[in-house]
This record gives C-alpha cells, structure tokens and sequence, in this order.
C-alpha cells in the first residue's frame, strides 16, 4: 500500500496539475482523498485537528471570498499536524492571484504540498478526481493484500498529538 503524491499526479485527472509549494513532499503515501470547504463557517476553520485523517490528501477551491483562509499560515500549519499531505487548489490563478510567497515557505518547510489544479480543466470535478485516486489506492491495495508491515511503518511515522 503504497500510492504516492508523484503517483497520483500520473492520473489524467490531475496531469495537466503543478506543484505550487511543498515539492519535498511528493513521495509521501497517499491512503484516502477528500473534499475542504474552506469558509470562515466551515467546521473544518472551527476544528481542524478533528476532521482529517493521516495520509489525506485534500481537494479545495479558492475564490475571492475564501482567498484569505485558503492562503493562512496557521491553516496549512494545522492541516500538516493531522497528517494531511496537501491539497488540490482549484481556480487559481482564474478568479484570485497566485500563491503569497510566506505560504510558499510554510508549505515548503513542513513538505506539505500545494498542488494548483490546470486552469485549462475547468470542467473537471471533485467526484472525477476522488474516483480515480481511490480506484488507485483500491488497485495498489488489491496487489499488496499484506499490508501489515506497511500498517505498522505508517503507525510509527503518525505525527504526535
């Protein structure tokens, strides 16, 4: 079991995609995907640390009125202690302007990956993308059906709470 970032970034959903920040970080495994609503309501603003799994890797869009929350600090800082591996950025680039250089620097120290979604894929949706990640993780699973060793290296890698 062993689906990594590089892997991932094979898939045609996500081919046409570039590392904005985080690039150390590419060979990190990636066990499940989801989806973050990054709004100052969300539940993921109220309770980061209770909402993600080790080995996450996040789908998110930034728009005008999220931008800010989407580019703070302390957000990639709380989303790299749950274990999260980064996040797909979608419409950067299109309705807001890249990446704040001290993001880049935080993303980069902690290997946390911001990967910017084609702009060109407009018509590309969440579900398309979830699909083909887990159908590979579903396949790599399929081929590695021992997977205690590499349940007990995952273990010993989880960050501390």
């Amino acid at each position: 079991m062993s689906v990594r970032v590089r892997d991932l970034l094979k898939l045609p959903t996500l081919s046409r995609s570039h590392i904005a920040a985080g690039e150390a970080g590419l060979d990190r495994i990636v066990s499940t995907v989801s989806v973050i609503d990054f709004t100052a309501t969300s539940g993921a603003q109220r309770e980061p640390n209770r909402s993600f799994a080790n080995e996450q890797l996040l789908l998110t869009s930034i728009e005008q009125d999220n931008y800010d929350l989407v580019t703070d600090c302390t957000k990639i800082e709380q989303l790299a202690k749950t274990g999260c591996v980064g996040v797909v950025i979608y419409y950067v680039g299109e309705r807001v302007p890249s990446l704040p250089a001290e993001i880049k620097e935080t993303a980069d120290r902690l290997n946390f990956l911001m990967i910017f979604a084609q702009e060109t894929q407009k018509n590309m949706t969440y579900s398309a993308v979830i699909s083909e990640i887990m159908f590979a993780i579903f396949q790599d699973r399929m081929r590695h059906p021992s997977f205690a060793p590499t349940i007990i290296g995952r273990v010993s890698a989880m960050p501390e709470y």
